[in-house]
């Protein structure tokens, strides 16, 4: 039997490992459990060890919480000699899905330069600095990367600056990443899900709370109506929305079985009208759509 014969059975002897960031809620933990029950071992990243019992209590054989904050070197080098441990055991790493992520909402005004600077190091360099660590052992296995990306990344919706420009550096990360990898057997997609109901609202209104609190009374009176509506906007959307993080966790289970997935996927009708949108509706029309959108009534004189 050829050498090359012999190493597709080896691969196929090997048990399937996946690692997934930001695992602690939402989306990252439906992901996680969807891949564990899916027969994979699961390295699922959380920040906190309250996340981390959390997991661990679920008694899931072989989901394995660790500690994984994406923007520390010493966390990554972790990860990375546990997968090489993992392999040293027969572990074969399939897949790395990328979804830790950090979202506020704040007018770019009144956002402080570190919240900019955070947004960039978690959604788009916290990405790169995983990929690095793990790319030998995706390029031993012609594994999978799957990075999540936002609808809000093409629309740029006004007090999701932050959020918006890293999601869209993202999507050229990954555009770029395929294309460097073309050829070695490893294949990169991004999903694009639209509004899902995830714990992740109610970070954004606790950050439009802080923020607005340390505003001036100028700053309060140009943008408070405004970040209050879009900020209920945005939950009765999350709200009626028919997605649900299962369906990310299922299209990130197809992507995982598919022979040859797509480059890019878009989850919703959130996430397709986002597309297009971008792509056929003039920015003046948008901008006043938007707009409108947020626009509130003064509150009459007392």
């Amino acid at each position: 039997m050829s050498s090359r014969a012999n190493g597709h059975r080896d691969a196929r002897s090997q048990k399937p490992l996946c690692v997934v960031t930001g695992a602690s809620t939402g989306l990252g933990r439906a992901i996680a459990l969807q891949l564990a029950r899916a027969g994979y071992a699961v390295l699922a990243g959380v920040r906190q060890p309250a996340a981390q019992s959390e997991l661990d209590a679920l008694g899931m054989p072989e989901l394995w919480p660790i500690r994984l904050d994406v923007t520390s070197d010493a966390d990554v080098l972790a990860l990375v000699e546990r997968v090489q441990a993992e392999r040293a055991r027969g572990y074969q790493l399939q897949a790395v899905v990328n979804n830790a992520a950090l979202c506020e909402s704040a007018p770019l005004e009144l956002q402080l330069p570190d919240s900019l600077r955070a947004h960039f190091e978690v959604n788009v360099v916290g990405v790169q600095r995983v990929l690095q660590g793990l790319l030998p052992a995706l390029l031993a296995a012609q594994g999978r990367v799957v990075n999540i990306g936002s609808n809000v990344a093409r629309v740029a919706p006004p007090f999701l600056g932050s959020y918006a420009a890293s999601k869209a550096a993202l999507e050229t990360l990954t555009d770029v990443l395929r294309r460097e990898l073309h050829g070695s057997g490893v294949q990169v997609s991004l999903i694009v899900p639209g509004p899902v109901l995830t714990p992740v609202w109610d970070k954004i209104a606790a950050s439009v709370e802080a923020v607005l609190a340390r505003a001036d009374a100028g700053a309060r009176e140009r943008y408070a109506r405004r970040l209050q509506r879009f900020v209920a906007l945005n939950q009765r959307t999350a709200e009626r929305s028919r997605l649900r993080s299962e369906d990310v966790a299922r299209a990130v289970e197809r992507i995982l079985r598919a022979r040859s997935p797509r480059p890019r996927y878009e989850l919703g009708v959130g996430a397709i009208a986002g597309t297009w949108i971008s792509r056929t509706v003039p920015t003046r029309l948008l901008d006043s759509a938007i707009a409108r959108a947020l626009d509130v009534a003064p509150e009459p004189a007392r």
